[in-house]
């Protein structure tokens, strides 16, 4: 009585358990509601963002275009002004050569009335063409400088609103990346609360069913073993006559006795392995949330919360497979790094299945093989999420 007490107040417990467990899932779920409005609003004000700084590198892009225009017109004009300037050293050393050739033709000026009036008509002639020439230069100048500032002065607005736009939209990029990260994250621990209380809720009607067959069965014996024990001083009158009988109901009363001790041996081992799956969840808890951190991130689990398989089948699984409290990790290399985890911090012990080490089994474990009557097998009856854990 005191064991089934003892049971019943385990039963207890778990409910407790999965309450909390419904009731940390109904807090994640709202929270990650919560933020994937805050991500939407942020993906919307970064479309607005976008399609403002689109509009404006389409401005930016037009006046780009118009200065390179404006660049192939000076190139023009530098061009037309490299060729006076040209003109102009060319006059001025014909000047110099013609005003050479007057000094030089003054000594015959005697002989050579009519030749110094045509140099000087020349000479007359090349000034005006100079004078033209330098008149030209200088409105050319000015145009050059009035379109360099223009362009300036359109320009410079226009890429300083373009930097500033560029600078927001990276704070928006660095907001939608937190915000993602931090839904992953909590996805995760979702995940993880909802394995939880699928484990929790199986444990509990596993136990809950056996708890009321062995109650069931005991009090049934117990009321045998009264009956038998009323009859015992009505059959004592009648030895005689009844021995062999009596001898058969002793004999049935050492059966019942050696049952009751058989169900009070069973209710011990269950009440042990309660006791170290206990001690397992606190593993389990410590690896998950380690991996949850980011810290291992190979850790898949559980192997018996990495499989589901109809309630009906719960005690054939776990008498078939001894395994179902191990492990599973990707490869060797992350087991190794959750074993010294544990000892680290003293959390406990726990065998570990590597995926490396047995992927050479999932052309054997996908295959099909005739069964009685296609009967199909445990194995058969698992589902799993992850594909990678089949074999």
């Amino acid at each position: 009585r005191t064991k089934s007490f003892h049971i019943q107040k385990i039963i207890s417990i778990k409910k407790s358990k999965l309450e909390q467990y419904t009731q940390e899932h109904g807090a994640c779920a709202e929270e990650l509601k919560t933020h994937d409005e805050g991500t939407a609003a942020l993906k919307q004000s970064r479309a607005e963002k976008e399609t403002i700084i689109r509009k404006e590198i389409e401005e930016y892009e037009a006046l780009v275009k118009k200065r390179e225009q404006i660049k192939k017109r000076l190139v023009t004009v530098e061009s037309a002004y490299t060729e006076i300037q040209s003109t102009m050293e060319n006059t001025n050393k014909q000047r110099k050569k013609d005003k050479a050739q007057i000094e030089k033709n003054e000594k015959e000026l005697e002989d050579l009335h009519k030749l110094p009036e045509k140099n000087q008509r020349e000479i007359e002639d090349c000034n005006k063409k100079l004078e033209s020439l330098e008149v030209n230069k200088v409105t050319l100048n000015e145009e050059l400088e009035k379109q360099q500032a223009e362009l300036t002065k359109t320009t410079a607005p226009l890429t300083e609103k373009r930097l500033k736009l560029s600078d927001e939209l990276v704070g928006l990029k660095e907001k939608v990346n937190t915000a993602k990260g931090e839904v992953q994250v909590f996805e995760s621990q979702l995940k993880i609360l909802k394995q939880a209380e699928t484990t929790e809720s199986r444990k509990y009607e596993t136990l809950k069913s056996s708890y009321e067959q062995s109650q069931k069965s005991l009090e049934e014996k117990v009321t045998r073993v009264d009956e038998l024990k009323e009859s015992i001083p009505r059959m004592k009158t009648e030895i005689a006559s009844k021995s062999a009988e009596v001898d058969k109901m002793v004999k049935e009363e050492r059966n019942l006795s050696m049952q009751c001790n058989k169900l009070r041996t069973e209710i011990n081992e269950r009440s042990s392995v309660m006791q170290a799956q206990r001690s397992n969840n606190k593993v389990l808890d410590f690896l998950m949330r380690m991996k949850m951190e980011g810290k291992i991130p190979g850790i898949l689990g559980r192997l018996g919360d990495l499989g589901g398989i109809d309630a009906k089948y719960d005690i054939a699984i776990s008498t078939a497979c001894g395994r179902l409290d191990n492990i599973v990790t990707d490869n060797y290399e992350t087991a190794s790094a959750a074993i010294g985890a544990l000892k680290e911090y003293n959390v406990g012990r726990a065998t570990f299945i590597t995926l490396d080490k047995i992927e050479h089994h999932r052309r054997e474990a996908n295959s099909r093989i005739n069964t009685p009557e296609n009967v199909p097998r445990l194995y058969d009856l698992v589902k799993v999420e992850d594909d990678r854990v089949r074999t």
